[in-house]
Order: C-alpha cells, then sequence, then structure tokens
C-alpha cells in the first residue's frame, strides 16, 4: 500500500492530510486526469497545490477534489465513488499563544507532526499490510525522519521516504486534502469540496495534550 502526505497550516491549524491507496498507478492516474482537465480548461499549472488552485483557479480547485473521489462508469455517464483510494487527515489546534506566530516554530513542528504521524498509522485498516509512505520534504524533514521511522517500524512493516511534489506526483493530492480540510474548519464553506472529500475522507480525532518535549 502507498500513502502519501502533506501538512497545510494557517494562524489557528495545523493539518495533515494523507492518500491511500494499494497502487501506485491509480494515484499517479487521478494526477494526470487533473492534468487534462487543466488542458481543457485552457489553463497553465506546473502543479497542483489547494493554496494557488483556492486563490488563482477555483474552478479547477473544485473539479480535482470531485476527479479525487469520483470515477465515471465504463459507459462514462454516472459517477462512482473510487473504491481503491481512501483519504486521511488529522489536525491539530493551536494554542493561543502558537497563533501569535505565522506558523508553528521548528521544534514544535516536529513534535505535532509526528504526533500526527503516529495518529495517522493507528487510524490505518487493521489489513492494509506493509506501507510504502512518501511525505513532502520540509526545512525540518531530515531531521525529523528517524523519529518517524522508529513510528513506523514499531506499527509494523513498511518504508519511509521524503520527496518534492514535482517529482513525487501523488503528493499534491495530499496538499489538497489537506488544504482542503483546513479551510473547513476555518468555517470556509469552499464551493462544498469538503463535503465531496468526505466521500473517501476519514477525518481523525483532534491532536490534544501534545507535550513540548
Amino acid at each position: 500500500m502507498y500513502l502519501f502526505l502533506d501538512e497545510s497550516q494557517d494562524a489557528q491549524y495545523f493539518v495533515v492530510g494523507a492518500i491511500l491507496s494499494e497502487e501506485l498507478l491509480t494515484l499517479q492516474n487521478i494526477v494526470g486526469e487533473i492534468r487534462t482537465a487543466t488542458r481543457r480548461l485552457n489553463l497553465t499549472v506546473q502543479e497542483f497545490h489547494e493554496a494557488v488552485l483556492y486563490r488563482d483557479q477555483p474552478r479547477l480547485l473544485t473539479h480535482a477534489i470531485r476527479l479525487l473521489t469520483s470515477t465515471r462508469s465504463r459507459k462514462g455517464r454516472a459517477l462512482h465513488v473510487r473504491p481503491d483510494v481512501e483519504a486521511y487527515a488529522v489536525y491539530y489546534i493551536k494554542t493561543a499563544s502558537e497563533q501569535q506566530g505565522s506558523g508553528l516554530p521548528g521544534h514544535r513542528l516536529m513534535v505535532v507532526y509526528q504526533a500526527a504521524f503516529q495518529q495517522l498509522l493507528h487510524a490505518m485498516p487493521s489489513a492494509v499490510g506493509p506501507l510504502d509512505i512518501v511525505y513532502d520534504t520540509f526545512q525540518y524533514a531530515q531531521r525529523l525522519h528517524p523519529r518517524l521511522a522508529d513510528d513506523l517500524q514499531r506499527w509494523g512493516p513498511g518504508t519511509l521516504h521524503w520527496g518534492e511534489s514535482l517529482r513525487k506526483k501523488p503528493l499534491q493530492l495530499a496538499d489538497l486534502i489537506a488544504g482542503t480540510v483546513r479551510r473547513h474548519l476555518q468555517g470556509d464553506r469552499n464551493e462544498g469540496r469538503f463535503e465531496e472529500l468526505g466521500k473517501i475522507l476519514r477525518l481523525c480525532a483532534p491532536l490534544d495534550g501534545i507535550k513540548s518535549g
């Protein structure tokens, strides 16, 4: 099984979004379908990031979420919920002092990210089997990696890598999930995108009681 993770944060929330599928090709094909939709709309988009699409191409963002959750029948008429992908999200509500800054400071970010990673592992289906996990690289990824690798080893068989979304394209789907969930938590209706995403989404309980150490 393949699991891709990305994070999104604002003044109040830190969210880790994830997408799971048995086949890597399934996730790559979804990105390809979004790329095809982009060309049909005569748009030029290098990568699919929720923040950019929300600001510049909301119509494409809405369509991208629909392509993420649904597939057409062989005759191309009826839409069906995708049976071969699952979305997950874990979120953390920042403390009053943390909401004063532009983002979580480095050490705190690593603590919260690791707690989110652990909760995602616990949320995995019992028969999921070995996990091939890729998370989007960020400033503290190299320092955090050994901690996440230890968590994965305690959970069960699997591999862990970080990568860039331009090369590891399914990371862009995790970005769409994380951003859509974060806006929902803010109270943004975002054209029903969260409700659409809910067809395949498991929104985990908020992280609570995370120690600073």
